[in-house]
């Protein structure tokens, strides 16, 4: 299990740390009242320091949004994923697997091991176990792991 706020904790030395960075979420209404956030708010956080390439804090986000009882949506997991991707860290968007078993969540990780072939042609496989049958987009990401890897053997499907 992924303990998001040990992983933030210990990469926070080495993060950069933006003062557009959010550290108790609210929105207030043009009437002034304070409104709880709810899983788009950490979604629109996530995705923000997604495209910054800041991976620790999107799982910071996470990780705060499931402390206040809030259901993470495939928006959120996927957003998680490509943070990781992103920032080379495929190993751990492959557990985000036992959480969300989507076609997006997969398409999403098949896409974050890049270069690790044989783990994308495993992921594509575990589509069955997991009741789901692969899209063009599982295929597709699947065939460029293989084609452009280096090291991969083009026997493919």
């Amino acid at each position: 299990m992924i303990n998001y706020s040990e992983l933030y904790s210990n990469s926070k030395k080495t993060a950069l740390h933006h003062s557009f960075t959010v550290q108790h979420p609210h929105l207030f209404s043009k009437s002034g009242v304070l409104l709880q956030a709810d899983i788009i708010t950490y979604n629109a956080l996530m995705n923000s320091c997604q495209k910054s390439t800041r991976w620790a804090e999107a799982l910071h986000w996470l990780q705060r949004a499931q402390d206040r009882f809030l259901e993470p949506s495939v928006v959120s997991y996927t957003t998680a994923i490509t943070a990781l991707r992103q920032s080379s860290q495929w190993q751990l968007a492959l557990e985000f697997l036992d959480k969300k078993w989507t076609l997006p969540t997969y398409n999403a990780c098949i896409t974050a091991v890049g270069a690790a072939w044989q783990q994308a042609l495993c992921l594509l496989e575990s589509l069955e176990g997991a009741q789901l049958e692969p899209d063009a987009g599982c295929t597709g990401y699947c065939f460029q792991c293989v084609f452009f890897s280096p090291s991969s053997v083009c026997v493919f499907l």
